[in-house]
């Protein structure tokens, strides 16, 4: 007796769990192409997902896309990381910065919180710059500081001044 297959899957129709398989698409026992499953358990079939491995667990929410919050705002801080597919659920904008900000941290539409930042553009963070009104264009050392703001000898002169660089502190003797 012949069953009828009206998507042409090699399926039956009576076990067929995905009765619109497109012609030409690999389906699997139950009837069903890698486009039509939903293999993360997200709720959004594989052919719309842009976040495949969703996490699986309770409460899990995911976009329309199958983006949890987790996947696109890795430090849930509102803005999205570099090249996340999709907002999530809850509508990260921008893109992120500094995408391990910690928890709690007031950041930037950049994602980075104060500490993250560069305040006077010397490229060393806010966070270990001890000279933070370096003057544009100045370049800083480690810790921040330029060329004018430095005093190596810890003479109290700023070494850009100082002729004798290498006096030390004269004032302790």
């Amino acid at each position: 007796m012949w069953e009828s297959d009206s998507d042409g899957d090699k399926i039956a129709d009576a076990s067929d769990l995905c009765e619109d398989t497109n012609l030409g698409e690999i389906s699997d026992e139950t009837g069903c192409s890698w486009e039509q499953k939903d293999d993360d358990e997200d709720g959004v079939l594989n052919k719309q997902d842009l976040c495949f491995n969703t996490p699986i667990g309770i409460g899990m929410i995911v976009d329309e896309v199958g983006c949890s919050d987790q996947q696109v705002d890795e430090d849930f801080d509102g803005i999205c990381d570099e090249g996340a597919p999709s907002g999530g659920p809850s509508d990260c904008v921008g893109e992120d910065s500094c995408p391990s900000t910690p928890s709690g941290k007031v950041v930037d539409s950049t994602g980075c919180s104060w500490e993250q930042q560069d305040e006077d553009e010397d490229s060393v963070q806010n966070s270990i710059d001890i000279c933070p009104d370096t003057s544009l264009g100045e370049v800083a050392d480690s810790v921040g500081c330029g060329e004018t703001q430095r005093d190596s000898d810890g003479d109290l002169v700023n070494d850009y001044w100082d002729v004798c660089a290498a006096t030390g502190n004269q004032l302790n003797r």
